[in-house]
């Protein structure tokens, strides 16, 4: 899970993907989305319909811990939306 972590923050860890330049390529938030892959996997299988109201109760959430001044968790919540 430290390997995950260090994509999330964007660090230059021991983790990297060599036969993946692509992937190393990609923006931070772009790869945090594969943090939380296994947690939306059924989400994901749903119609669009429910993946988007799915969304929007996360961006909800988000919202609201950003309006309550907790920037970190918010930043975490808008990833995995």
């Amino acid at each position: 899970m430290s390997d995950l972590s260090s994509i999330k923050s964007g660090s230059n860890s021991s983790f990297s993907l060599p036969k993946a330049p692509k992937f190393n390529s990609l923006p931070p938030f772009t790869k945090a989305g594969f943090l939380h892959f296994q947690k939306y996997q059924n989400v994901r299988k749903q119609n669009f319909d429910q993946r988007i109201a799915v969304c929007e109760l996360l961006k909800a959430k988000a919202n609201d811990l950003f309006l309550d001044g907790e920037y970190e968790e918010a930043v975490s919540q808008y990833e995995q939306v």
